[in-house]
């Protein structure tokens, strides 16, 4: 089944003559493709149209929509208020203190949404 391989014939060798003879084609083939494509131009048809002119009115710039205030903030909210000068000291540092962690567990998220935490007095 398998006894001559595709690639154990010999290949034939280009002569000489093929090759001049492909040149030329291709040469000439190009030569009428450029000078077909030269003179082909379109056609412009000339029309003549009789143009009138007419003036225009400017049309006025429309007005801005009226100014509206913010409505003011829901009840039982506080509204927060930029700061004014940075603070650019650091507070000291006591160096003796030490940290317990007993004592940071207990005050872990005790702040409430007004910034006072339950352990302090309220006011109202």
């Amino acid at each position: 089944m398998f006894n001559n391989l595709l690639e154990s014939k010999a290949k034939r060798q280009r002569t000489l003559g093929g090759f001049i003879f492909s040149v030329t084609f291709h040469a000439a083939v190009i030569t009428a493709a450029a000078y077909a494509t030269l003179h082909a131009t379109q056609q412009k048809e000339k029309r003549e149209e009789k143009v009138e002119f007419v003036e225009v009115k400017k049309a006025e710039p429309p007005k801005p929509p009226p100014i509206m205030e913010a409505p003011p903030p829901p009840k039982g909210f506080q509204t927060v208020v930029a700061i004014t000068e940075i603070p650019t000291e650091i507070p000291p540092v006591n160096l003796n203190e030490r940290f317990d962690p007993r004592t940071a567990k207990r005050q872990l998220g005790r702040i409430t949404a007004a910034g006072t935490s339950p352990s302090s007095p309220t006011q109202g």
